[in-house]
């Protein structure tokens, strides 16, 4: 089966966020996990994606959450007490929108430093003319090639149980829309393997997953 990569998905970005930033130590928990919440802007419908986000981070105790409907705005202070960065925005379909330059660099600047970056779904389709977003996301829909099923269910394989992020995680099934052909950061190392029914008459049912 051919293999392409699919964008970030749910459960995995759940996970990724642990061990995406330096700042949390060794898992130990010792305080809750601060998150600052990107969106107000999307081709889905962000405001009950953001709120679902936001009750699926809150309600264990673990994450702090704050949201911003502005992130063209952010300066370096408002991102000194956060350890990691979800973002659920995106411009699609204008996909050559860009933030000034001072807040891409903040950004930029926040993850060299340590803090933790994760998209979730559609809000890596974002910033096609900025070439260093790319380098900072696990892959992006590329107009006339990327595509996708309907939402189906999705077999995850969990292909590497000694990471940090999966350690002790078994297999799962999430209802999800499978990404295929996106365009692959080979910087990000594949953990898990997610198959969707819907897709394997077409020889592609078979999907890495980040």
């Amino acid at each position: 089966m051919k293999n392409h990569l699919i964008v970030l998905f749910f459960a995995f970005s759940y996970f990724t966020i642990i061990s995406a930033t330096n700042k949390m130590g060794n898992f130990s928990y010792k305080k809750p996990i601060k998150i600052l919440l990107l969106t107000g802007s999307n081709n889905h419908d962000w405001r009950s994606t953001t709120s679902f986000l936001e009750n699926m981070f809150s309600e264990n105790g673990l994450y702090i959450v704050d949201i911003t409907g502005k992130p063209d705005t952010l300066k370096s202070s408002d991102l000194r007490n956060f350890d990691a960065i979800v973002s659920n925005w995106n411009s699609w379909p204008e996909n050559d929108i860009r933030w000034p330059a001072s807040v891409e660099t903040v950004l930029l600047n926040f993850i060299s430093e340590g803090g933790g970056f994760v998209t979730f779904h559609a809000s890596s389709s974002a910033f096609y003319k900025w070439s260093e977003f790319k380098r900072i996301i696990t892959a992006a829909w590329i107009p006339d090639r990327t595509w996708h099923g309907k939402n189906s269910a999705t077999c995850i394989e969990v292909t590497n149980p000694l990471h940090p992020v999966t350690r002790d995680m078994s297999g799962f099934y999430i209802f999800d829309e499978l990404w295929v052909q996106a365009e692959q950061n080979a910087k990000f190392e594949v953990l898990g393997r997610a198959t969707n029914e819907e897709l394997i008459d077409k020889d592609i049912g078979n999907q890495p997953a980040i």
